[in-house]
């Protein structure tokens, strides 16, 4: 079947332990661990820099064709809700409702068929009435 290698904790284990070293370890247990966590702190480093930029980056990306949606009370809205129970991705727009009071700069609280609910700016729509 072979054997289990042994890793960084298992050495840990047996020098905290008092448990014999294997004979041909090849180094002193505090000079591989020395060794390990000089490499771990080059590892975090590179991470830490690599995923700032890379945040960065898709910040970036996202916000060239955002925008904030401001509401103000009274005003017609249409709101994204879930269509299906089964799967929740398929969502339609449903509506109108009329928003009641702004919470925050993207909380409000929208009347739907008389019952209040709170809604995040993301599942509310402005209602553009068509005039003829």
């Amino acid at each position: 079947m072979g054997h289990l290698q042994r890793g960084p904790l298992d050495i840990l284990k047996v020098s905290w332990c008092d448990q014999e070293l294997p004979i041909n370890f090849g180094i002193d247990v505090q000079e591989y661990l020395k060794e390990l966590h000089d490499k771990l702190e080059v590892a975090k480093t590179y991470a830490t820099s690599h995923s700032q930029r890379k945040q960065e980056k898709y910040a970036t990306h996202y916000n060239l064709r955002s925008k904030d949606r401001h509401f103000e009370v009274g005003e017609k809205v249409l709101i994204l809700m879930p269509d299906s129970t089964v799967i929740r991705a398929f969502s339609k727009l449903t509506g109108p409702a009329t928003l009641m009071e702004v919470l925050s700069s993207y909380s409000y609280v929208v009347n739907v068929v008389g019952t209040k609910r709170h809604f995040h700016a993301n599942k509310l729509r402005k209602l553009h009435v068509r005039v003829e």
